[in-house]
This record gives structure tokens, sequence and C-alpha cells, in this order.
């Protein structure tokens, strides 16, 4: 999938679903003041799907979210990401997200940002949440002290099946009572209306342009901290 090079500054305006966007962040440096109990030199791990890991040539490596998100809070990023997984759906290469945990620690990370829910259709918004739990429950055993985010899912355009909601309330719900920040791109309509220009010709992927998008979301997310 061909990254959109020809694709104009990016600058954030009210979303598909009626709600206004958060502003626009520069992404080529630090910015000054908004890193405060996670400083420069914080490292950052990723769990996720081909929407954190990046696929078909677009959002790999420098181009992905993460490492833009990295680079703005001036973190070292780990992305532990694997396309086709989900909390439950294995993919190819049997590793669902919750597989990921052992490496997760392993990087002793300053924050966490866990994404998933995308690839998890065969299954039930209720078994699928129940899997997250035991990820997210886990992970704040594990890593007490550490700053987590939750991403519900991410959807390629405004029309995500209704299962995608329920998760993502339940989603919401978890983070709330395990004190993560939860971050959700279906409400924000990260991909819905004109936005849907940031998805590659596979109608499903971001492209480049596309993951500056979803790291201006991540930023504004975090601008307190």
């Amino acid at each position: 999938m061909a990254a959109a090079t020809d694709s104009p500054p990016i600058r954030e305006s009210r979303s598909a679903l009626g709600r206004i966007a958060r502003p626009s962040i520069d992404l080529t440096q630090p910015t000054a003041g908004t890193v405060s109990s996670i400083g420069s030199g914080a490292t950052a791990v990723f769990v996720g799907d081909s929407y954190t890991s990046g696929w078909n040539g677009a959002g790999i490596g420098s181009h992905g979210w993460p490492a833009l998100v990295g680079r703005a809070r001036g973190w070292k990023t780990v992305n532990l990401a694997v396309a086709g997984t989900g909390f439950q759906n294995p993919g190819w290469t049997d590793q669902p997200i919750g597989s990921r945990l052992g490496a997760v620690v392993r990087a002793s990370p300053d924050v966490v940002f866990v994404v998933g829910g995308h690839n998890d259709s065969r299954w039930s918004a209720a078994s699928t949440g129940a899997s997250a739990d035991r990820l997210l429950g886990r992970l704040r055993a594990a890593l007490p002290r550490v700053r987590i985010v939750v991403v519900g899912p991410i959807w390629q355009d405004g029309r995500p099946p209704a299962r995608c909601l329920v998760l993502r309330d339940h989603l919401r719900r978890m983070a709330a009572s395990i004190g993560a920040v939860f971050v959700d791109p279906l409400g924000e309509g990260w991909f819905a209306g004109a936005a849907h220009r940031w998805i590659g010709p596979d109608g499903l992927h971001p492209t480049d342009a596309g993951h500056r998008h979803i790291a201006e979301r991540i930023l504004a997310h975090l601008a307190g901290w």
C-alpha cells in the first residue's frame, strides 16, 4: 500500500460524528511543556494488531503512529504489535494480544498502549471483552505503577459493526477500573467521512498519512501528561 505523499498537512476539524476534534500537534519535535510525569527518555510499549504494527508498506517502522508518538514525546518505543491478531484472535502467528504480556513486562515500560478489537469479529463482544479484561488485569498487576492507555477498536470508516460499539463500551469501563486512560476512535470518528481518505487502497488499513492522523489523535489525549 503506497503512502499518500501528496496529501496536505493534516488539520483537524469537526469529525463526522459531530464532535469538536482536538487541535493539530506538530509531530516533528518533542513539544516543550507537554511532558510531565513521563518525560523524555521514557519507554513506551505498544501492543495491538495491524493498525499498530503497520501493514502492506504503510505505517512501518518510523512511519507508524507508535514511532511518531514516541518521537514527539522523546520516548523510546517498543512496538510489539502483531498483524492479524486480537484479544481472542490468534492471527496467522498464534499470538493473540495477551500472549505479548511477558514481552511487555520485560521491556520495563513507563507507559503501555493496548490497541485492539478490530479482528475479533468471530467472537462475541462479551467473550472478547472477557479476554481483554484478563489481559488488562494481569498487565495492571504486573506493572502497578505504569501508565496504561487503552485504545478502543479502530474502524476504517464511520460504520463500525454493533459488536465493536459494545466492545468499545466494555473496554472503557475496564480502563476506568484499572486507572487507565481510554481513547475512543469510534466516538471521535477517526476514519469517518472525509477522514476515510487516510485509508489505503485495500479499504482497510491506514496510509502513512493515516498513521500521522492517528498519532495526532493519540498525542492530543496525552497533552496533559
